[in-house]
């Protein structure tokens, strides 16, 4: 079988958006699958992936609409060039970025099978920095981009039944293409880690793997508001790269910047190694129907987690439904959480079944079942 993966951000690209991608890739070349990447040019000289990579010299602009027709017009193009010399069983494209969308036309012509994979959403993004007039523009320019995309693919892969159940309501004509595929914790990666040394506090560790006031700043200040009273109880590590409104935030509430360490980028399995020292997990979100990859590490690592955000998100329903920590949407929600943790500790009930099911090894499966399908 010859398999085409279009991803701008794949390994050994080290951000989160590069993992869904990256594993799928090992797992196909395993299965003896011949793969093909075309991708964003790399700076790496040597890549130890057994896959043909193709390589896009990709630009970046201040203007939105200019960088997205230029890179589609790039990318389009190196499709074009690649499925000229070789014969594809299937095509799987992933985003964000989506300006390889548009390729989803471009293989219906040549009649390729082609699968879309939503790990974001594209015109239904529904952070609180997406509803400003710029964003409102730009989501008008790009929703006859998304519908043409969706209506060329064969199947459309999102991340969460809530995700298949809002693309299912706006195409409706294309109700029986959604597909859910979650995402999940690395058990390749994953199964040496190995503690990493790390100067532990007196203080309970309260970690963040990723991003942390980055979603909202209404939840973050309600966090901020609460983590105030306990500054001398509860230490706060960011281990990731710090966002410009943590040091805003901390201000506001009159709390020393170093209230929240955070480490800068550190690449996937040494971040877990961090994290395993930690005493507890946090999540700070309001996306509704969204879920960030960082719970399913958490799950792995077997440690409560504590979610500030509002009550009626998938991820508060995944926290509350599987007991896996604290579902928190007010500072005093937060207060009573860290008196929890200070009094008793906690110990989240977690059901082994639950790895089993997010491990992205059982995730992949399924990936190779559409693509026998």
């Amino acid at each position: 079988m010859n398999v085409l993966i279009i991803a701008p951000v794949f390994y050994p690209d080290k951000s989160v958006g590069a993992l869904r991608m990256t594993s799928l890739a090992r797992f196909l070349i395993n299965k003896g699958v011949n793969l093909w990447v075309l991708t964003n040019k790399k700076d790496a000289t040597k890549i130890d992936l057994k896959a043909q990579y193709v390589f896009v010299e990709s630009i970046k602009t201040g203007n939105f609409l200019t960088e997205y027709q230029k890179n589609r017009e790039l990318y389009v193009s190196a499709f074009g060039t690649v499925t000229n010399t070789v014969e594809f069983d299937a095509i799987i494209i992933s985003g964000g970025p989506f300006y390889t969308f548009h390729i989803a036309i471009e293989a219906r012509k040549k009649k390729i099978k082609c699968f879309l994979d939503f790990r974001d959403p594209w015109i239904f993004d529904r952070r609180e920095n997406t509803y400003g007039l710029k964003n409102l523009i730009r989501k008008a320019y790009f929703l006859p981009e998304e519908r043409k995309a969706v209506s060329a693919a064969t199947l459309v892969v999102t991340v969460t039944d809530r995700w298949v159940k809002t693309f299912q309501r706006y195409y409706p004509s294309c109700r029986a293409k959604f597909r859910l595929i979650e995402n999940g914790f690395d058990d390749d990666q994953l199964s040496m880690l190995r503690k990493a040394e790390f100067q532990k506090e007196k203080r309970i560790t309260l970690a963040v793997f990723g991003k942390l006031f980055y979603y909202t700043d209404k939840y973050s200040k309600v966090f901020t508001k609460a983590l105030k009273k306990y500054t001398n109880e509860i230490s706060v590590l960011q281990v990731g790269q710090r966002e410009e409104q943590v040091n805003r935030i901390l201000e506001e509430f009159g709390l020393d910047q170093c209230s929240i360490k955070s480490t800068g980028f550190i690449q996937y399995s040494s971040g877990m190694e961090i994290l395993m020292n930690a005493d507890c997990f946090l999540i700070i979100d309001a996306r509704k129907d969204a879920i960030g990859t960082k719970i399913y590490d958490y799950i792995f690592l077997g440690k409560p987690i504590i979610y500030v955000g509002p009550k009626d998100s998938y991820i508060s329903d995944m926290i509350q439904r599987h007991r896996l920590g604290y579902s928190c949407d007010s500072t005093e929600e937060v207060e009573r959480a860290f008196n929890r943790l200070l009094s008793h500790g906690y110990h989240p009930d977690i059901d082994e079944n639950l790895k089993v099911h997010y491990a992205r090894s059982h995730q992949n499966e399924k990936w190779w079942e559409l693509l026998n399908g």
